[in-house]
């Protein structure tokens, strides 16, 4: 997560925060994150909230401030929300990011009141979704923001699954849908799998496979039948709001820095068409080299990249 030192008085948001902790019964604090443009003021972003906190919470938790006697209502959008105070609403439900993910990558920070604040990365997806002009200014703000901070490529470890599992399943067609154990056993079975990471926040993972891996993949197989000496990338995913900003071309020129081997190897849809996928490898070097029809309905354009 960004987190950028900021000394800017926070009259309005310190109000609400205070209210909020003041509703919220302090058991329930623990499953309290502030979203919407809340966190941009604690990174330094904006000097203040415009005129209310948004809250997002499990459903647990939600249930919980019903049971407390809370009344529900909705929104302009026409989602549940739960008015706990003026000005102060909380929902269980926000368009472009799950709670679980929000929540793993959330922290309490100074003047948070033991509330819990959301990265950036994830104000930035919902923001991007949005119609609003407001929020369509705020999300470039943050964009801004994420790519002046600089990018950390480092190995994929056994705690990063969760994170991995859900940039995967976020990345479909595009990317084979897995189930976690899968997941991590092709990272066990990889010559190299990295994480991309902003602030301790997994952003783009990738997995890379050697000849003679045991590995049940069509396009792996028709590799092995062709190449002695290659690397296989099995799989790349960016979180969508980062996409284009550089990460992938990260990856690739990390993956290619440590492989001894001649051949880089990988496979694109051509059905479902991927063309931002077709055009980025284009753009790296890779070269279509096969075609064919897999097992799980696609057609893929097989390529490969001299490296040496």
């Amino acid at each position: 997560m960004l987190v950028v030192s900021s000394t800017c008085p926070m009259k309005l948001l310190d109000q609400l925060l205070d209210r909020a902790t003041s509703a919220i019964p302090a058991h329930l604090h623990g499953g309290v994150v502030v979203f919407g443009s809340a966190p941009m003021v604690f990174d330094g972003l904006k000097p203040d909230v415009t005129f209310d906190l948004d809250l997002f919470v499990s459903d647990q938790t939600y249930a919980a401030l019903l049971g407390a006697g809370f009344t529900e209502d909705l929104d302009e959008r026409g989602l549940p929300r739960v008015m706990v105070a003026e000005a102060v609403e909380v929902v269980r439900v926000w368009t472009g990011v799950s709670f679980e993910q929000l929540f793993r990558a959330s922290q309490t920070r100074e003047g948070s009141r033991g509330l819990r604040v959301a990265a950036l990365e994830h104000v930035l997806a919902f923001k991007a979704l949005s119609g609003r002009e407001k929020d369509q200014r705020e999300a470039e703000v943050i964009r801004k923001a994420l790519r002046r901070h600089a990018v950390r490529i480092r190995d994929l470890t056994a705690a990063d699954l969760p994170s991995i599992h859900a940039l995967n399943e976020a990345g479909a067609p595009g990317v084979h849908p897995e189930p976690p154990e899968q997941l991590a056993a092709i990272t066990r079975e990889s010559c190299i799998a990295l994480a991309a990471e902003i602030d301790g926040v997994v952003v783009g993972f990738c997995q890379v496979l050697p000849p003679g891996a045991d590995y049940r993949s069509v396009n792996y197989a028709w590799f092995s039948a062709r190449y002695d000496d290659f690397v296989y990338l099995d799989r790349v995913a960016v979180a969508e709001e980062l996409r284009g900003g550089g990460i992938g071309a990260l990856l690739y020129a990390e993956v290619e820095r440590r492989t001894k081997a001649p051949w880089f190897t990988l496979e694109v849809n051509l059905r479902p068409r991927n063309e931002g996928s077709l055009r980025f490898h284009a753009r790296h070097g890779f070269l279509e080299v096969g075609q064919q029809e897999t097992d799980y309905g696609a057609l893929v354009s097989l390529m490969a990249k001299r490296l040496r």
